[in-house]
């Protein structure tokens, strides 16, 4: 609704310019008074017109920001919490691969992942062992047995 609230309020600014201009063509009589003329009426309307667009494009902006700023508060921290944790265990994962082996830290890396940023409603700590156990040996088959790419084997 907020984006057909800005293209309405623009096309209507726009229309009360152009409401303006057109009615500064109409005859205009010196002798009377400015209110009495046939374009002052259409002018006031333009005016009014373009201002009220140009309350509802604020007013939309205003409550778009407003919205935009609540949805970040609310998922900022823990979002920013949740990258940094990610790029950790990235970092950590190719050390681990050198030293533990392959097996042991996809196990792992796997499952910390998945218990982070997994919804624990939804989901038990035995399912997202078993989901990490069943990743990590369809990669260690696929690439070492079927493609014959060995992993580092580590101390075990």
């Amino acid at each position: 609704m907020k984006k057909y609230d800005i293209i309405l309020s623009c096309v209507l600014f726009i229309g009360s310019i152009a409401l303006y201009f057109y009615a500064e063509t109409f005859p205009f009589n010196e002798d009377k008074n400015i209110v009495l003329n046939p374009g002052f009426y259409p002018q006031f309307l333009a005016i009014i017109m373009g201002v009220l667009a140009l309350l509802l494009l604020v007013t939309t902006l205003r409550k778009k920001f407003k919205d935009i700023e609540n949805n970040w508060k609310q998922g900022s921290i823990k979002s920013i919490r949740l990258t940094f944790f990610t790029l950790i265990m990235v970092i950590i994962y190719p050390i681990g691969l050198q030293y533990i082996g392959f097996l042991l830290t996809t196990l792992f890396f796997t499952f910390v992942l998945i218990y982070v940023l997994s919804d624990k409603s939804k989901y038990d700590v035995r399912f997202m062992s078993f989901v990490s156990f069943v990743i990590t040996l369809i990669v260690f088959f696929v690439f070492d047995i079927i493609l014959n790419i060995p992993f580092p084997r580590g101390i075990f």
